[in-house]
């Protein structure tokens, strides 16, 4: 089946599993993230343009035996959709669309002057609310009796700079106490 690869604009990277891959409810385990962005940006046109490029296609054609109404959509709207991640984050989809992407195999993984991260810096340098460029192919699918459309496979993801973190909670090492536990190595017993 044919896919057709783009690059995204200034993304932010959210729902980041790009170390290790992340095991969904059916046991499947796959590298994968949300990448949310401005309507307006680049990113949107480029992804509209690949869906009506693929609807060209005769194996597209064919897949969708030429019907092409009730496709899910990759793009999601941050103002309209109704899933919990997204009404309880108002400040971080209003206003914006957002993909999920994903891929069984490890994405590559960049910083900002396209220099391979190590495995071992991945969660830490690409972690959910910092800002990416993407590099997505867009691919056409139908699974029979159950849901067909338009998916993002996830190939790679630069850095571009630095977010405030989204979810869970952070820590350093001004966060423990100043206390004095002395030298004694049992302080357990």
């Amino acid at each position: 089946m044919k896919s057709i690869k783009i690059s995204t604009g200034l993304v932010r990277l959210s729902y980041a599993h790009l170390a290790e891959p992340n095991e969904d409810p059916n046991g499947n385990r796959t590298y994968n993230c949300q990448l949310i962005f401005d309507k307006n940006d680049k990113t949107t046109a480029r992804i509209q343009d690949a869906i009506k490029r693929l609807k060209t296609e005769d194996d597209v054609i064919s897949l969708f035996n030429k019907k092409f109404k009730d496709l899910k959509d990759p793009l999601r709207d941050g103002d309209e959709d109704e899933a919990d991640f997204v009404t309880a984050q108002p400040e971080v989809y209003n206003g914006k669309y957002f993909i999920s992407a994903k891929s069984d195999r490890k994405p590559k993984c960049y910083d900002k002057d396209k220099s391979p991260i190590d495995d071992f810096e991945i969660e830490e340098e690409l972690y959910s609310g910092c800002y990416v460029q993407a590099v997505v192919n867009i691919y056409a699918y139908n699974f029979k009796n159950q849901s067909k459309g338009f998916g993002v496979g996830l190939l790679a993801v630069r850095k571009i700079k630095d977010g405030q973190q989204l979810g869970g909670a952070t820590v350093s090492e001004a966060d423990f106490d100043d206390d004095d536990f002395g030298d004694d190595e049992n302080v357990f017993d």
